[in-house]
């Protein structure tokens, strides 16, 4: 057990990756993903490729959206109905809510909404994909300075996570969807139909369903 461990420990640590730290063989392949696309120079790898796809680019947009979707249009009450949720949701938190979004910024945010993309993925705002204001500090509420637009999906997906490490992951699975390669497992049906078949050496297999009254996220 000792030498394939060190083996592993020898591998990563080309990458500045300490495999102790992120203690799963997946975690660790997300790390290398991160860290070759943001900080490039710090690799030393024997091929030119840095990223872990050749063509894949983090500014590029793989969201592929429905071509017959409608833009998103922000309504008056639509945004003072967001508002008033925002201030609920910090005030639960013990957050300030005294500089807070409302509803007299609807115009600003219109605007935002129609010229803006998704901070995460860069796709564009339609009926089917609805915006919504991410936090950039998770300690702070939700004020013009401290949010940027963004999918509701993206934003669940963000949660409290790094905010690049967040967007790496959105885009390498909307590039993997985009171009039919395989992905991580995340369907526990899927899983399990698939287990008994699973052989090899080292095999990551992550469980990353959220589960009602058994999953707590965050924790």
């Amino acid at each position: 057990m000792v030498k394939p461990l060190m083996n592993l420990i020898d591998t990563f640590e080309q990458f500045n990756i300490d495999v102790l730290h992120y203690i799963s063989i997946a975690s660790c392949a997300q790390a290398t993903k991160h860290y070759s696309i943001y900080f490039p120079s710090k690799f030393n790898l024997e091929s030119d490729k840095q990223i872990y796809y050749e063509d894949f680019d983090i500014t590029a947009d793989y969201s592929n959206p429905n071509s017959n979707a409608k833009p998103f249009v922000l309504t008056a009450g639509y945004w003072k109905n967001k508002c008033y949720h925002y201030k609920q949701q910090d005030y639960k938190a013990d957050r300030e809510t005294e500089k807070n979004v409302t509803a007299d910024d609807y115009d600003y945010y219109k605007r935002l909404f129609e010229t803006q993309v998704c901070s995460f993925c860069s796709a564009k705002f339609t009926n089917d994909n609805p915006p919504s204001l991410d936090r950039q500090d998770n300690e702070l509420h939700h004020t013009r300075d401290n949010c940027l637009p963004a999918c509701v999906s993206c934003n669940i997906t963000h949660a409290n996570r790094d905010p690049k490490i967040a967007s790496l992951h959105i885009k390498t699975r909307q590039y993997a969807i985009k171009h039919n390669l395989p992905m991580t497992i995340s369907d526990e049906r899927i899983y399990k139909l698939l287990r008994e078949c699973i052989t090899g050496g080292l095999v990551a297999v992550f469980h990353r369903e959220n589960i009602a009254g058994k999953t707590y996220i965050n924790e």
